[in-house]
């Protein structure tokens, strides 16, 4: 047992994978809010947000993280292509 942390609490990793994924958050944010039109960015949103809340699932977090690193990734391309944004 270690005497920096009670067994079976989150470690270091659990707490480094939770700043990747509030960085990861805010970049969704920044992203979406460039897009143009209300309503798809409104949808995009909510999608994401929803998405956002799998993450709770120690099982699928990490596969579901990068899933969604890569999507915001493609979403940020796609509005740079279309000259909405530089991101």
């Amino acid at each position: 047992m270690s005497r920096f942390r009670p067994s079976g609490g989150p470690g270091l990793q659990d707490f480094l994978f939770r700043s990747q994924v509030k960085e990861l958050y805010r970049k969704l944010v920044k992203t979406a809010y460039k897009i143009p039109d209300l309503q798809t960015r409104t949808e995009t949103m909510s999608f994401y947000k929803g998405e956002f809340k799998k993450l709770t699932d120690p099982k699928e977090s990490k596969t579901q993280f990068s899933y969604l690193r890569n999507s915001v990734g493609s979403l940020a391309e796609m509005l740079n292509r279309s000259g909405v944004s530089k991101f």
